[in-house]
């Protein structure tokens, strides 16, 4: 498989949320960039396209899904990391 992304991810194991419509899910936070993150769902759910996404660090990210599988899904960041 070619490597598309411009940024590296880094590989992490710790528990995200993510938020919409008046719901919040645990996830498993897998992989993190720069620009989006990969996680696994503990609650098998139709994600909408766009999510409230909270890191293990407590920062929030707006995040639009980019593709699901099964319990994985894919987020692309819409807010710039702050400095």
């Amino acid at each position: 498989m070619v490597e598309r992304r411009h940024l590296s991810r880094r590989r992490r194991i710790e528990e995200a949320e993510i938020t919409f419509d008046h719901t919040s899910l645990k996830v498993m936070l897998l992989d993190l960039s720069d620009t989006g993150a990969r996680v696994t769902l503990y609650t098998p759910s139709d994600v909408p396209e766009v999510v409230s996404l909270r890191l293990p660090d407590g920062s929030i990210r707006v995040a639009c899904r980019r593709w699901q599988r099964n319990d994985e899904v894919g987020f692309e960041f819409l807010t710039p990391i702050a400095a």
